[in-house]
């Protein structure tokens, strides 16, 4: 019989048989200590390391606490198989239901604090996840499963020992529950942005990065960057900036990193901002007005969302940006034949030489025009500007900016099985120009979804040496 059982035993060894509830040992009805190391991971002098800790414990608050180290529990919940364990052991007083189940699952790489619903108050998730995640986590995964253990259960002691201690830990685990979510984000939402910008840039990919010389005359030249240089300012540097706050051994500040990122883009700003002066003043050297007026139009709109993004300092600058724009319309001109100061015509005197498209354009304000009149030769020369209304593109038959959609038709309307089509009308107000284009319509989709779940959790406590305590399921797991 002995030989019997001697081979049972090698063959579930050798087969690597999981432990189940059933089978883990109490160590308190044993000899009356509280870690339960069947399968001997921790070290016999981290052991009685353990068991003194608790009993120390134990004896100054009445808080008990069972550790219990497995290679396996097969394929089981570790918070299943906890909840099972508590139960069946009552774990803490009856009357308080202050205990703690430490349980580590080798294979499964995870440790779990399962709690009793009096100690929830003094060591609820968060502050569980932390203590995982600061002081155990790090050595198991380097194997020093027992000083894993001690490290964690020491930093129990002090916060069941000392509320004030507790409290400081609470509010810093709060801290860390709220930066690691925000941290995700962050990066998750900073990775996309990029992606879409170098996707919309890549569409204009030329006309944004390049610096040859076919893009000289283009007054927005003086802004472009390049590729590295955009991706090192909007890429790297912001996630710098975030590795730096989560490397910081404290409690870490959203805000403090929000607004780290907030001066950082308001300087990459400011680089613009400079790069936009520059390039008007050297424009304005040379007398070229109208390319100042063009370039800061073209800026208007980039200003207008800056403004309302990063109010300071931007909303102020917004303000100065739609006053240089009537400075430098208005600046005064210099005749191109004789030299000669020119002076700009009044509205009621400019119309006389602007054509009928002009004057139908300044109407539908997509474009505005100015007429500057020689005080000495009397040469005119008109110089135009884009216009409020973005709706209206230039005619491919007379050129003027008075072509819009005048109305979308759906011919054929989708169903389940077939797409649909429709009809654009695009018409020049100027010459009448009609353009018709056709488009799609995607297959009608059955968005209908059933979804059904349940969830139920049930338990008893047959009490023991323990204390009778019970859990709610509180308390946290970490995997290394």
């Amino acid at each position: 019989m002995r030989a019997l059982w001697l081979l049972c035993l090698l063959a579930c060894q050798v087969a690597g048989a999981a432990t189940s509830v059933e089978r883990v040992p109490d160590p308190r009805a044993f000899d009356g200590s509280h870690v339960a190391d069947p399968d001997r991971i921790i070290d016999a002098a981290q052991a009685r390391q353990l068991n003194e800790m608790l009993a120390s414990l134990e004896q100054r608050t009445g808080v008990q606490v069972a550790v219990v180290a497995l290679d396996s529990i097969g394929t089981d919940d570790v918070f299943q198989f906890a909840q099972s364990l508590f139960v069946r052991w009552g774990i803490g007083s009856r009357a308080r239901d202050d205990g703690l189940l430490i349980l580590l699952v080798k294979d499964q790489r995870t440790v779990r604090f399962h709690t009793g619903y009096g100690l929830e108050g003094v060591l609820p998730d968060v502050i569980c996840q932390r203590i995982q995640q600061r002081f155990m986590v790090p050595l198991f995964r380097e194997g020093r499963y027992g000083e894993g253990l001690v490290a964690g259960i020491a930093q129990v002691d002090r916060l069941v020992s000392d509320p004030g201690e507790a409290q400081q830990f609470a509010r810093s685990a709060e801290a860390d529950s709220r930066w690691r979510p925000f941290s995700i984000a962050a990066l998750i939402v900073g990775l996309v942005t990029v992606l879409i910008g170098l996707l919309v840039k890549g569409l204009m990919l030329e006309d944004f990065y390049s610096r040859s010389r076919r893009f000289e005359r283009d007054p927005r030249n003086a802004l472009r960057v390049r590729v590295r240089t955009w991706l090192l300012m909007y890429a790297v540097v912001p996630a710098l900036i975030l590795l730096a706050w989560d490397q910081l051994p404290g409690g870490r500040s959203v805000l403090a990193c929000l607004a780290s990122g907030y001066v950082y883009l308001v300087a990459t700003r400011l680089l613009r901002f400079f790069r936009l002066r520059r390039a008007v003043g050297a424009m304005a050297a040379k007398g070229q007005y109208t390319d100042i007026v063009e370039l800061l139009q073209l800026e208007r709109r980039y200003w207008l969302w800056m403004a309302v993004l990063f109010p300071l300092p931007w909303l102020f600058y917004w303000l100065f940006h739609r006053q240089q724009i009537s400075r430098y319309r208005d600046h005064p001109r210099r005749c191109s034949r004789c030299e000669a100061p020119m002076r700009r015509l009044a509205e009621d005197q400019e119309d006389k030489r602007l054509s009928a498209a002009q004057q139908l354009e300044e109407t539908l304000q997509s474009m505005s025009h100015d007429v500057w009149q020689c005080t000495s030769c009397k040469h005119f020369r008109v110089e135009s500007f884009s216009g409020e209304n973005t709706s209206f593109t230039r005619c491919p038959k007379c050129r003027a900016r008075a072509f819009h959609q005048e109305s979308s038709t759906v011919i054929e309307a989708p169903t389940f099985a077939a797409r649909g089509r429709g009809e654009d009308i695009h018409v020049c107000k100027a010459c009448g120009h009609r353009k018709i284009v056709s488009y799609s319509i995607a297959r009608l989709q059955d968005d209908s979804t059933s979804s059904s779940g349940s969830s139920s959790r049930s338990g008893s406590s047959s009490g023991s040496s323990w204390g009778g305590g019970s859990s709610g399921g509180g308390g946290s797991s970490s995997r290394w």
